[in-house]
């Protein structure tokens, strides 16, 4: 009996690990607003020009559902010597800052993104911010008068810290959530895939704050 049941619970642990999906998940604090980055992840058809392993894209198809817009993508990933196609779902939610795409046709089992955007308050942001983003930060918020008492100072910085609050829900910055995980059919193709998944998932992400950065660097 003891046998048996050693031999189940070593096939269901291997059950286990052959159903296991890749997943990445990361958080990153940039200098652009939330805005700013939505658009650069919604504006699907610029893929090419700077997402790694992306060898083309096309919409096939736009609609909307209600305030949602609903777009069905077609992409073509070419690694490490492997090319292929397949079709998403993509689902845009300009007003809560959210973009997620689920995989409907092609070689994956399973292909789910999803991106969050969260502008930031001043006084939200780290000690620490990247380099561009700390003069971006410092520039927007001290703004010195150049006369009356500290305290007047500290008000008149209050206020124009409210009143760029009013123009945008985050003039400084924001919060990115990133979300990808998958598997493939072929558990060959799953195999040599997720090897390499957590390397380019960040890469992933990463282009697309570089993206935001050739943009809007130098936008006030």
């Amino acid at each position: 009996m003891r046998a048996t049941t050693s031999r189940a619970c070593v096939r269901l642990a291997r059950r286990r690990r052959a159903n296991l999906v890749p997943l990445h998940k990361e958080t990153r604090i940039v200098p652009y607003t939330a805005d700013e980055m939505y658009a650069v992840v919604a504006e699907m058809e610029r893929y090419p020009e700077f997402l790694p392993w992306c060898a083309s894209l096309r919409v096939l198809k736009r609609e909307r559902e209600g305030e949602i817009e609903i777009a069905t993508a077609e992409m073509v990933v070419a690694y490490q010597g492997l090319n292929e196609c397949y079709v998403s779902r993509v689902r845009l939610d300009r007003a809560a800052r959210i973009i997620e795409a689920r995989h409907v046709e092609g070689p994956f089992k399973r292909l789910d993104t999803r991106w969050r955007f969260v502008p930031l308050a001043p006084e939200h942001f780290p000690a620490k911010l990247p380099a561009r983003g700390r003069a971006q930060f410092l520039t927007r918020t001290a703004k010195p008068s150049g006369r009356g008492s500290p305290q007047k100072m500290r008000q008149t910085k209050n206020r124009e810290r409210l009143r760029d609050s009013k123009k945008s829900e985050s003039a400084l910055g924001s919060e990115i959530h990133f979300l990808i995980d998958f598997s493939f059919k072929n558990r060959l193709l799953s195999a040599v895939a997720g090897v390499a998944f957590g390397f380019v998932a960040a890469r992933m992400a990463q282009a697309f704050v570089q993206r935001a950065e050739s943009l809007y660097a130098h936008t006030s």
